[in-house]
């Protein structure tokens, strides 16, 4: 018999656990510390941030989920241990009655699946079922917004999953890789081209945060640092919103044109029932500026933030376990 049963949300940027009877969920950032010398494990999740932060160990940073599902074997068992010991009760830990349900991007395929499973099951939980993103985030959304369909769109880190959902059901959907880090390296390449700057990712995440807008008459600015990629020197640069305008707009362009596909593939009876709710919009990179109103404009639709926009996706995958 199942004793515990929990959500486990899978996040190239963050992994989330929800547990049916707990109070509360947990986030831990997608990384793990693995010592230099040997490979071994040495922390994860905001523990490996901590021990690569103090400069103190002589660690690197791994990131075993890629894209939505796993590229390291034995961080992901080690950083989902990690998850698990925090939640759950220590008589609980060693898993043979647990359950667990993988909030996966909807676009995944079997074989992906499969290698989250086997990892799931070699730490010893009990079974393991799957729950796509879209449907997990429509039960957040649709509270929220009082509706039982609608555009769901869920932009990720890697991944950016768009559905169409009604009554409970995904009629059409769709995982593309063109989440906020691929907006990141766009700006990147901006600089790059226009001032012969290359930015470090940390740098250009600085500056999308900063500065990457929707409005055409945003007035922000920031200063980034970077090395000429001519003479290798060191160099800053003052860089404003303006001039990441039509960088942001194309990449959010394609979100558009993708929402225009997933309406056009809705079955008719259903298609004017979906418009007359429209987007609603989560994830970290549904905070660009401006986003909201530019998807307005450009699709004739209306267009929700959630208020949790981050953490609507766990939230969510609890409420359903309940």
């Amino acid at each position: 018999m199942t004793k515990y049963t929990v959500a486990l949300q899978i996040g190239s940027a963050y992994c989330g656990l929800a547990g049916k009877h707990a109070d509360f969920y947990i986030k831990e950032p997608s990384v793990v510390a693995k010592d230099n010398v040997d490979g071994t494990i040495k922390g994860c999740g905001t523990h490996a941030l901590r021990l690569v932060a103090s400069g103190m160990a002589n660690v690197k940073l791994i990131h075993p989920i890629l894209e939505g599902t796993i590229s390291d074997t034995d961080g992901a068992k080690e950083l989902f241990r990690a998850m698990f010991a925090k939640l759950m009760p220590q008589k609980a830990q060693l898993f043979p009655d647990t359950k667990v349900v993988a909030v996966v991007p909807c676009g995944l395929n079997t074989s992906d699946k499969t290698q989250i499973e086997n990892v799931l099951l070699q730490i010893g939980v009990k079974s393991v079922s799957f729950l796509e993103t879209p449907l997990a985030d429509s039960v957040e959304l649709f509270r929220q917004f009082g509706t039982n369909r609608g555009i769901v769109m869920d932009l990720g880190s890697d991944c950016a999953d768009f559905a169409v959902v009604y009554a409970d059901q995904i009629v059409a959907g769709a995982t593309v890789y063109h989440g906020g880090k691929a907006l990141t390296q766009a700006i990147r390449q901006r600089v790059r081209e226009k001032y012969l700057l290359q930015l470090s990712f940390q740098e250009a995440e600085k500056l999308k945060i900063k500065c990457a807008s929707l409005y055409s008459n945003d007035t922000s600015s920031c200063v980034v640092y970077g090395s000429n990629v001519e003479t290798g020197e060191n160099e800053k640069v003052t860089i404003s919103s303006k001039e990441l305008y039509d960088t942001v707009v194309e990449f959010c362009n394609y979100y558009v044109k993708l929402i225009y596909g997933l309406i056009n593939t809705t079955p008719d009876e259903i298609v004017n029932l979906i418009k007359q709710e429209g987007v609603m919009i989560c994830g970290g990179t549904g905070l660009l500026e401006g986003l909201e109103n530019y998807l307005h404009n450009q699709l004739d639709l209306t267009v929700r933030l959630a208020d949790n926009c981050k953490n609507t996706t766990i939230e969510g995958a609890k409420q359903l376990l309940n």
